[in-house]
């Protein structure tokens, strides 16, 4: 059995989507994939957890992530495939502007990072990071319900690249 394990934020979880999400449609694609086979019963089908949450940061996502992992996976069977993606970064690259730092700093970031990869190593080594999309700034600059966050896509290109240099040390 395969099962797909995905982290995340608000962006993960699909909030204000009413199509549930990117992960909701992952789901409904390997799902409508499984089903419209004659063999679906005895075919290894993916198990898909949407495991995103509103506001998490890195550290959030690292701290939640042993229990999560072994709640969602069953007993290990021969021949079973776990899958990470992990949807991280635009929450720790949120400016805050009173207190005039990142939520999480570049350097934080980078060695939750680490602790991130090595906790997952623990049960796969098929991992895949998706970085932080691009937002309208005009409506980010602060967002509106709190004047004190702001997130602008110069930022959410560094903490990007982060994730993408392997600056990481394992």
């Amino acid at each position: 059995m395969t099962q797909i394990l995905v982290f995340g934020d608000s962006i993960t979880y699909g909030a204000w989507d009413i199509e549930g999400g990117w992960v909701q449609r992952l789901r409904k694609y390997f799902d409508k994939k499984t089903v419209s086979k004659p063999e679906f019963w005895n075919s290894d089908f993916p198990l898909i957890y949407n495991l995103g949450i509103s506001g998490n940061t890195i550290t959030d996502v690292l701290n939640r992530f042993k229990d999560e992992t072994d709640a969602k996976l069953v007993e290990k069977d021969e021949g079973e495939n776990i899958f990470f993606i992990f949807n991280i970064g635009v929450n720790d690259c949120c400016i805050l502007k009173r207190e005039n730092r990142f939520v999480t700093s570049p350097y934080d970031f980078d060695t939750t990072l680490c602790y991130l990869i090595n906790a997952a190593k623990r049960y796969s080594n098929y991992m895949l990071f998706v970085g932080a999309g691009m937002v309208d700034e005009s409506r980010t600059t602060p967002v509106p319900w709190d004047d004190n966050r702001s997130y602008l896509n110069k930022y959410i290109l560094y903490y990007n690249k982060l994730i993408k240099s392997g600056s990481v040390k394992l």
